[in-house]
């Protein structure tokens, strides 16, 4: 319930009553991008020493948003299945994947 309501108030804040729909594409997607790129940050300064621990919490975490969205196409929970959301994890996977590895004193074995 709480990320419908963010999501809301989100698109409220973006609302601007001179610009076409069409210019608002993927607003929805913001949120579901944000969550995730900030907790794989947080997982990431968790286990910054452990380059094993992180990406196996990393995969964890984004298994289970995928789950969620493919739980909602097939009805199992409350929600509307978007492609585009799925895009936006993938984005904010590979983002703070990237940024942890080049911001890393460690590196893949």
């Amino acid at each position: 319930m709480l990320g419908r309501k963010s999501r809301v108030l989100f698109i409220n804040l973006l609302h601007l009553p001179y610009l076409p729909k069409a210019s608002l594409i993927g607003c929805y997607q913001v949120p579901d991008f944000l969550w995730l790129f900030a907790l794989i940050n947080l997982l990431s300064l968790i286990w910054h020493t452990n380059t094993t621990a992180f990406i196996t919490w990393t995969l964890a975490v984004v298994l289970l948003a995928l789950l969620s969205e493919f739980a909602q196409r097939s009805k199992l929970i409350s929600g509307a299945f978007d492609w585009l959301d799925i895009i936006s994890y993938g984005l904010a996977f590979g983002s703070a994947v990237t940024l942890h590895f080049k911001t890393s004193k460690t590196h893949i074995a």
